[in-house]
Protein backbone atom coordinates (compact mmCIF):
# COMPACT_ATOMS: atom_id res chain seq x y z
CA UNK A 1 0.00 0.00 0.00
CA UNK A 2 1.22 3.47 -0.63
CA UNK A 3 2.37 5.55 1.92
CA UNK A 4 1.21 9.15 2.24
CA UNK A 5 3.12 12.15 2.96
CA UNK A 6 0.93 12.53 6.29
CA UNK A 7 2.24 8.84 6.57
CA UNK A 8 5.64 9.51 6.16
CA UNK A 9 5.91 12.69 8.32
CA UNK A 10 4.85 11.31 11.26
CA UNK A 11 6.37 7.68 11.35
CA UNK A 12 8.86 7.13 13.94
CA UNK A 13 12.44 6.30 12.03
CA UNK A 14 11.75 2.79 12.95
CA UNK A 15 8.85 2.60 11.12
CA UNK A 16 10.44 4.83 7.77
CA UNK A 17 13.71 2.50 7.70
CA UNK A 18 11.04 -1.10 7.74
CA UNK A 19 9.59 0.55 4.71
CA UNK A 20 12.46 1.45 2.94
CA UNK A 21 14.03 -1.90 3.40
CA UNK A 22 10.64 -3.46 2.38
CA UNK A 23 10.15 -1.09 -0.62
CA UNK A 24 7.40 0.13 0.96
CA UNK A 25 8.56 4.03 0.19
CA UNK A 26 11.90 4.95 -1.64
CA UNK A 27 14.87 6.98 -0.02
CA UNK A 28 13.72 9.60 -2.19
CA UNK A 29 10.06 9.46 -1.58
CA UNK A 30 11.09 10.04 2.14
CA UNK A 31 13.42 12.43 1.06
CA UNK A 32 11.42 14.57 -0.93
CA UNK A 33 8.77 14.58 1.55
CA UNK A 34 10.48 15.96 4.20
CA UNK A 35 12.00 18.55 1.57
CA UNK A 36 8.45 19.84 1.04
CA UNK A 37 7.61 20.12 3.92
CA UNK A 38 10.30 21.99 4.86
CA UNK A 39 10.26 24.50 2.37
CA UNK A 40 6.31 24.84 3.14
CA UNK A 41 7.05 25.75 6.91
CA UNK A 42 10.38 27.52 6.09
CA UNK A 43 8.94 30.61 4.40
CA UNK A 44 6.90 31.05 7.56
CA UNK A 45 9.58 30.10 10.16
CA UNK A 46 12.74 30.80 8.91
CA UNK A 47 14.31 27.78 10.32
CA UNK A 48 17.01 26.97 7.96
CA UNK A 49 20.17 28.57 7.73
CA UNK A 50 21.63 26.70 4.95
CA UNK A 51 19.67 24.14 2.82
CA UNK A 52 21.24 21.10 0.70
CA UNK A 53 18.17 19.81 -0.88
CA UNK A 54 19.79 19.20 -3.78
CA UNK A 55 22.54 17.35 -2.54
CA UNK A 56 20.22 15.61 -0.36
CA UNK A 57 17.88 14.59 -3.42
CA UNK A 58 20.79 12.83 -5.34
CA UNK A 59 22.05 10.91 -2.29
CA UNK A 60 18.49 9.67 -2.06
CA UNK A 61 18.47 8.57 -5.50
CA UNK A 62 21.76 7.10 -5.57
CA UNK A 63 20.68 5.08 -2.43
CA UNK A 64 17.35 3.82 -4.16
CA UNK A 65 19.60 2.53 -7.07
CA UNK A 66 21.86 0.77 -4.51
CA UNK A 67 22.33 -3.14 -5.19
CA UNK A 68 23.38 -5.14 -2.65
CA UNK A 69 23.69 -4.81 1.82
CA UNK A 70 22.37 -2.11 2.72
CA UNK A 71 21.16 -2.78 6.67
CA UNK A 72 22.91 0.50 8.19
CA UNK A 73 20.55 1.61 10.69
CA UNK A 74 19.62 5.05 9.47
CA UNK A 75 19.81 4.18 5.81
CA UNK A 76 17.77 6.79 3.63
CA UNK A 77 16.56 8.88 7.23
CA UNK A 78 16.77 12.76 6.65
CA UNK A 79 17.98 15.32 9.49
CA UNK A 80 19.35 18.57 10.41
CA UNK A 81 21.73 19.94 11.96
CA UNK A 82 22.62 23.41 14.19
CA UNK A 83 25.98 25.24 12.94
CA UNK A 84 27.34 24.41 15.51
CA UNK A 85 28.87 20.88 14.45
CA UNK A 86 31.48 21.14 11.97
CA UNK A 87 30.48 19.66 8.53
CA UNK A 88 33.21 18.97 5.61
CA UNK A 89 33.59 22.27 3.40
CA UNK A 90 30.27 23.98 4.96
CA UNK A 91 31.29 26.81 7.04
CA UNK A 92 30.35 26.21 10.63
CA UNK A 93 29.19 29.66 12.17
CA UNK A 94 27.57 28.75 15.34
CA UNK A 95 24.63 31.62 14.77
CA UNK A 96 27.59 34.08 14.44
CA UNK A 97 28.63 36.81 11.98
CA UNK A 98 32.37 36.43 13.76
CA UNK A 99 31.66 38.70 16.27
CA UNK A 100 32.09 36.26 18.65
CA UNK A 101 33.40 33.19 16.98
CA UNK A 102 34.73 33.52 13.54
CA UNK A 103 33.65 30.87 11.05
CA UNK A 104 35.47 27.81 10.58
CA UNK A 105 35.37 25.70 7.82
CA UNK A 106 35.97 22.65 8.49
CA UNK A 107 37.73 19.78 6.33
CA UNK A 108 36.47 17.03 7.92
CA UNK A 109 32.87 16.03 9.49
CA UNK A 110 32.43 16.00 13.69
CA UNK A 111 32.29 12.84 14.69
CA UNK A 112 28.51 12.53 15.52
CA UNK A 113 27.79 13.82 12.06
CA UNK A 114 30.56 11.37 10.22
CA UNK A 115 28.15 8.59 12.55
CA UNK A 116 25.44 10.31 11.12
CA UNK A 117 26.18 9.62 8.12
CA UNK A 118 28.00 6.54 8.01
CA UNK A 119 24.68 4.95 9.36
CA UNK A 120 23.17 5.80 5.89
CA UNK A 121 21.52 8.89 7.38
CA UNK A 122 20.91 12.43 4.70
CA UNK A 123 21.74 15.46 6.08
CA UNK A 124 19.20 18.44 4.92
CA UNK A 125 20.59 21.69 6.17
CA UNK A 126 21.53 23.40 8.84
CA UNK A 127 19.28 25.16 10.96
CA UNK A 128 19.15 28.87 12.50
CA UNK A 129 20.28 28.86 15.81
CA UNK A 130 20.92 31.61 19.09
CA UNK A 131 24.09 33.50 18.50
CA UNK A 132 27.02 31.37 20.07
CA UNK A 133 24.37 29.15 20.77
CA UNK A 134 24.21 31.61 24.17
CA UNK A 135 20.53 32.39 24.13
CA UNK A 136 17.14 30.73 24.53
CA UNK A 137 16.00 32.42 20.96
CA UNK A 138 17.16 31.52 17.60
CA UNK A 139 17.74 35.10 16.23
CA UNK A 140 21.28 35.78 15.31
CA UNK A 141 22.75 38.38 12.91
CA UNK A 142 23.00 36.35 10.11
CA UNK A 143 19.50 35.38 9.93
CA UNK A 144 15.87 36.50 10.71
CA UNK A 145 14.33 35.08 14.02
CA UNK A 146 13.23 32.08 13.75
CA UNK A 147 9.00 32.34 14.43
CA UNK A 148 6.92 29.02 15.95
CA UNK A 149 4.99 27.40 13.15
CA UNK A 150 1.59 28.94 15.29
CA UNK A 151 3.16 32.17 15.79
CA UNK A 152 4.32 33.46 12.66
CA UNK A 153 3.50 37.37 13.48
Amino acid sequence: MKKSQKDILLAPISQLTRWIKTQQVTVTEVVSTFIAQSEKINADTNSYQLTLFDEALEKAREMDQHRGPRRRRLWGIPFTLKSQFDVENIPTTVGTTGRLYAPNFPTENATVVQRLLDEGAILLGLTTMPEAGAAYRSDNRLAEAVREIDDTN
